[in-house]
């Protein structure tokens, strides 16, 4: 079969496109025709370092990915072949094994080739009307943010929540399930032309954070009060501003840190009369999945798609995503 092979850590002289053996199936696995697979930011990075526990070259990534069922493991009902399924990519280590999680195209081989093996406890029917591309625009970034808006956030309706990063495909999927639920969205960024078409996905106001102070600007929208919620993917660059426009009682969800790991707290004395609460994600789990899944499916959600391509595009898309250049998730297929 063909895959995207890393065989070393660097620039995108590190990736090539190999033909490979297909891979052994346990008892437990099904062996699914690739039909697209989504980008992530984490591709990136781990092409340059390892940052998963239990990651190793070669390496095949690719973590989102949808496509066809064409052999079953010996524990697994053969009826399933043929079924069209997405990708839940996170696979829990067995409970007392002191194991670190598999993450399908983050530690174990992943999407970014014409076959993969996956635990059959991993793979959901995708309804007839999803297509493969908006699948594997989904798993991830849509699970993550459902973890951060709901099941660690608990926004609800008629609340106000800020989220940065105005380029993010999970920004785009934070505004979106927070539209499912009624509440209300700023998104801070720096690209002017990004922000507007958040305003487009559902966003209720926007900040340029380049021309703008977020805070004043959160004030303002929200008459002094400040936001319910913030989910913050950014990290160090936005921490303070995160903490600056919650709400009394409010919280902040820090659900990622792409703009480094350090991050400063300009006064406890602030969180502490506010009762800001400051809680860390976490990963998500098969609930949130599941129920993000069947937000999609009933056409609440709708992922967003730069471009689709075939295998040979995986480098020059990463290229694009280094440059700040798409709005949206870029797909590849086999």
């Amino acid at each position: 079969m063909r895959a995207v092979v890393q065989r070393r850590h660097g620039g995108p002289e590190s990736l090539a496109l190999e033909t490979v053996s297909v891979p052994r199936l346990a008892p437990h696995e099904v062996s699914i025709a690739v039909e697209a697979a989504g980008l992530n930011r984490l591709d990136l990075i781990q092409r340059e370092r390892p940052v998963l526990k239990g990651f190793r070259l070669p390496h095949i990534a690719g973590m989102d990915m949808t496509g066809i069922i064409m052999e079953a493991g010996s524990e697994v009902d053969a009826g399933r072949i043929g079924e069209r399924v997405v990708v839940d990519p996170n696979v829990p280590a067995p409970a007392g094994s002191g194991r670190a999680r598999a993450v399908i195209g983050g530690n174990v081989p992943g999407g970014f080739s014409e076959v993969c093996v996956v635990p059959a406890s991993n793979v959901y029917v995708l309804p007839e009307h999803v297509s493969p591309e908006v699948a594997a625009a989904f798993p991830t970034v849509y699970s993550t943010a459902w973890r951060s808006v709901l099941s660690v956030g608990a926004l609800r309706s008629g609340q106000w929540m800020l989220v940065h990063g105005s380029s993010s495909t999970l920004t785009m999927a934070v505004v979106q399930i927070a539209g499912v639920v009624g509440a209300h969205t700023v998104v801070a960024g720096r690209d002017a032309g990004h922000l507007r078409r958040m305003r487009n996905l559902g966003a209720d106001a926007v900040v340029d954070s380049t021309v703008g102070n977020v805070v004043r600007a959160v004030s303002k929208v929200t008459g002094g009060r400040g936001v319910d919620l913030v989910v913050d993917h950014v990290g160090g660059a936005t921490f303070a501003a995160s903490v600056g426009a919650v709400a009394r009682g409010g919280r902040v969800v820090v659900a990622g840190n792409v703009s480094g790991d350090g991050a400063r707290i300009e006064s406890l004395s602030e969180l502490h009369h506010k009762g800001v609460q400051i809680i860390g994600c976490g990963s998500y789990g098969p609930e949130d999945f599941r129920l993000a899944l069947d937000a999609l499916s009933a056409g609440l959600l709708a992922p967003v798609i730069a471009d689709v391509g075939e295998l040979e595009c995986v480098v020059p898309f990463q290229e694009r995503i280094l440059r700040g250049e798409p709005f949206g998730k870029l797909v590849v297929g086999p």
